[in-house]
């Protein structure tokens, strides 16, 4: 589960068209019209360890672009959890995002922040820390799958 960070909206309804159950953007403005945005997402169990998924997703960004850059900002963990956070820029659509990995109990989880550009990645990428501050992880559950990865 996590939390927006204040003067962010948590949204699980209008990134369900492009396959987001669970959006965030800058309060006052939509999913479409932010000019920054977040999202979470569980990857793919064909990579179960935080370590792969990673790995894999660098692969595939410097796949498409091999000028793309990434920097680990900083790991730990939470709740128990090995997190890295990652900084990163280019790939294929030029943007500047910082994400959250999370390792589960059999999958990663994270949460992506975007930016088109570098002023607005400068001004609003901290607020992924606070998602991060928020973070905490609640197991199976009957919830909704819309609901898995965000409190309303």
């Amino acid at each position: 589960m996590i939390e927006a960070p204040k003067h962010w909206v948590l949204d699980n309804k209008s990134g369900v068209p492009d396959g987001l159950p669970c959006v965030l953007y800058i309060d006052g403005f939509t999913w479409e019209s932010s000019p920054v945005i977040m999202y979470a997402k569980i990857a793919s169990p064909t990579y179960p360890t935080i370590d792969k998924f990673i790995a894999f997703a660098i692969r595939e960004f410097v796949k498409e672009d091999p000028k793309f850059y990434h920097k680990e900002l900083k790991t730990g963990e939470i709740g128990g959890k090995k997190y890295v956070i990652m900084n990163y820029r280019g790939g294929p659509y030029n943007s500047y995002e910082r994400v959250f990995y999370v390792q589960m109990e059999s999958a990663v989880g994270y949460v992506v922040f975007s930016a088109k550009n570098k002023p607005d990645f400068d001004k609003y990428a901290d607020a992924l820390l606070d998602v991060v501050a928020s973070y905490h992880y609640v197991g199976k559950t009957n919830m909704p799958a819309t609901h898995l990865s965000a409190r309303d």
